[in-house]
């Protein structure tokens, strides 16, 4: 166990800024000032996703072929009658190198005995 000498402090008291302590009506007041902004957050954070779908979509002006397993595909292809597709860019990154235990689950590589593809799930 080290003291505080050997962690670089010159005195034995701790520096740790604490908030005050409180009684227990003080502790609510704060509470329930804290709770509104939280609430006034979350209504502005919905607020603004619902602006977010809201948006005007936009045409693809460009027909967009990829090469999958049975050839070249286009982008409607891809969602092969589903509503929504997702997209992982994988790259050489830092970012790649360090997400790359969590890719085999993501690229259908699931475990025994689960569905392997959102496609496969019941």
């Amino acid at each position: 166990m080290t003291t505080s000498a050997e962690n670089g402090r010159k005195d034995r008291q701790f520096a740790m800024r604490t908030p005050p302590v409180v009684s227990s009506q003080a502790w609510e007041a704060a509470r329930e000032q804290l709770l509104a902004k939280e609430k006034a957050q979350t209504r502005a954070r919905d607020a603004l996703a619902a602006e977010r779908r809201r948006m005007p979509w936009m045409a693809l002006a460009t027909a967009y072929a990829f090469e999958g397993p049975a050839g070249k595909v286009s982008l409607l292809d891809l969602f092969d009658g589903r509503r929504q597709l997702i997209v992982y860019r994988a790259s050489s990154s830092r970012a790649f190198r360090l997400a790359r235990p969590c890719l085999p689950g993501l690229l259908g590589g699931g475990r025994p005995g689960r569905p392997r593809r959102p496609s496969e799930r019941p």
